[in-house]
């Protein structure tokens, strides 16, 4: 391995283990719900509930399996990256990052006005 993907698979660990321990903070804060909006529109209304946990360990779980997907394929079949390795996962992971910052939001948002 050269130094650029072990810092990419850095980078991938990184946001993974941060998509987790938000989901584990949001799995403590919102205890109280069986079920947590899993969908919402584009105006922001919920379309769907779904479990809880289901809800909020997708993205990790997601997040992990497609961040690892894409650093073995270059990493163990010698795949051509036509570029900067790192700079693609920091990208993919901010994404996956700031898609579950956003989703946790808009989950504080329903929930407050839940009561």
């Amino acid at each position: 391995m050269t130094v650029g993907e072990i810092a990419a698979a850095l980078i991938c660990v990184a946001c993974v283990v941060l998509c987790f321990a938000a989901a584990i903070l949001a799995d403590r804060r919102y205890v109280r719900f069986d079920k947590l909006p899993g969908l919402f529109g584009i105006t922001g209304e919920v379309l769907r509930l779904d479990p809880r946990r289901f809800t909020l360990y997708l993205y990790p779980v997601l997040a992990g399996g497609i961040l690892a997907l894409a650093l073995v394929l270059p990493v163990a079949f010698g795949l051509p990256t036509h570029g900067n390795l790192v700079g693609v996962f920091v990208g993919l992971g901010l994404a996956f990052v700031c898609s579950m910052a956003l989703h946790l939001w808009m989950i504080e948002r329903w929930a407050r006005g839940q009561g």
